[in-house]
């Protein structure tokens, strides 16, 4: 519960999250980093207690951890616990476009653990920043400038441009495209 104040207005607020006692989620470091189709991957190090989805968040730092360059945010759906590797990558364009050279520094690692059956359903996570979390030295200029491409983000966008245009013409529009482009 959280109580909140606000002049002569007050509540209570339930939260529905807990931290876990036990961390389901630990962070042995970067096993490896490299340039993959113009982007930045690093390999996270983790152990993990339970073989449910996780969703995570970290940042990625100029190398002195002062300045933000990027951040990801997805969803990782381990097949066991126990050790393994997340794959992080970094969009290139946003490294190439920031001018900032590494070597880089991953921080603000926290996310939460989804169990389906429990209440509440999330177990949070996070990771304290430390200066060992550094990929090696890559100027910025080695990634892609190149805006994002995909098969499926094409026939997202061809779809709703003919949409559109059936909407303007006055026709019914075209039925979404089927999987896996949709």
């Amino acid at each position: 519960m959280a109580y909140v104040r606000d002049g002569e207005f007050a509540r209570e607020i339930a939260l529905d999250f807990a931290y876990s006692l036990d961390r389901p989620v630990v962070v042995r470091g970067i096993a490896f980093d490299r340039v993959v189709e113009g982007s930045l991957e690093l390999g996270l190090d983790v152990e993990l207690q339970t073989a449910a989805p996780i969703g995570l968040t970290a940042t990625l730092f100029s190398g002195d951890g002062r300045t933000a360059i990027a951040v990801y945010d997805d969803r990782y759906f381990p097949a066991r616990p126990g050790r393994q590797i997340i794959p992080v990558r970094f969009f290139g364009k946003i490294v190439h476009d920031r001018r900032i050279d590494g070597p880089y520094r991953l921080g603000a690692i926290h996310g939460y653990v989804y169990h389906h059956e429990s209440t509440p359903d999330q177990l949070f996570f996070d990771h304290p920043d430390s200066a060992k979390l550094m990929t090696a030295a890559y100027p910025a200029a080695k990634f892609s400038p190149d805006d994002y491409q995909s098969p499926e983000v094409a026939a997202r966008i061809a779809h709703y441009e003919a949409v559109r245009e059936a909407v303007r013409a006055g026709r019914e529009p075209p039925p979404p495209p089927q999987p896996p482009y949709y």
